[in-house]
């Protein structure tokens, strides 16, 4: 067997595992095997293989930014982040969460037409306030609504924000965002414990995100 032939197989076996939005403890042990010989490996670790009388060092580990297509859109994702795609025939939703109070959530909104992103941002940024107020909801905040550009996608983008029961800050960042005749809607909550993780999470697939 090649070289070539060896990597691939590796490859195809990490494509394979399934990561959550925690690390698995203790940490999952995998099995490679190559015309017959099975080796064990995990993420991050090294072994070497032998065969025809030469050495290969292998090494395993998931990639840190994850790709994502449905058949409209793609973008990229932390890998530390859970996905959950509903599969949806309308309104297709795919949930990106961390932790316990962070969360991206993507939505196909269908074909773009004249009147622009900006009705669905309003009708996007009212339910999402009636459902805030309709919990503990304090010193609640909304911004105006301004443009937002990506390097795949543009729309507009409002915050809002509000204290909690625990009155710990709450941020919900609404875009409603087009590109090559597709709309579609990104949600990003957090909580203040989790902004700084959070943030550049949600950079990162706002940045990648474009219709197909």
């Amino acid at each position: 067997m090649s070289a070539r032939s060896i990597l691939v197989a590796v490859g195809f076996l990490a494509s394979g595992m399934v990561w959550g939005a925690e690390p698995q403890k203790p940490p999952l042990v995998y099995e490679l095997t190559i015309e017959g010989q099975t080796y064990e490996l995990s993420d991050s670790g090294q072994f070497e293989l032998n065969l025809d009388g030469k050495t290969y060092r292998i090494s395993v580990r998931v990639k840190p930014i994850q790709h994502y297509s449905t058949s409209a859109l793609e973008f990229d994702y932390d890998k530390s982040l859970s996905l959950r795609d509903d599969q949806s025939k309308e309104d297709r939703t795919i949930n990106l969460v961390h932790g316990s109070s962070a969360s991206i959530v993507v939505t196909e909104r269908g074909e773009a037409n004249a009147d622009g992103p900006k009705p669905t941002l309003t009708r996007l940024a009212g339910h999402m306030e009636n459902r805030f107020k309709g919990g503990v909801c304090k010193d609640f905040q909304k911004s105006p609504e301004t443009p937002a550009q990506f390097r795949g996608a543009k729309g507009f983008t409002v915050t809002l924000t509000y204290k909690d029961e625990d009155n710990d800050l709450q941020t919900c960042k609404i875009y409603a965002l087009e590109s090559k005749n597709q709309r579609f809607s990104v949600i990003v909550q957090y909580g203040s414990e989790e902004k700084d993780t959070a943030e550049p999470m949600a950079r990162l697939t706002l940045d990648s995100i474009t219709a197909k």
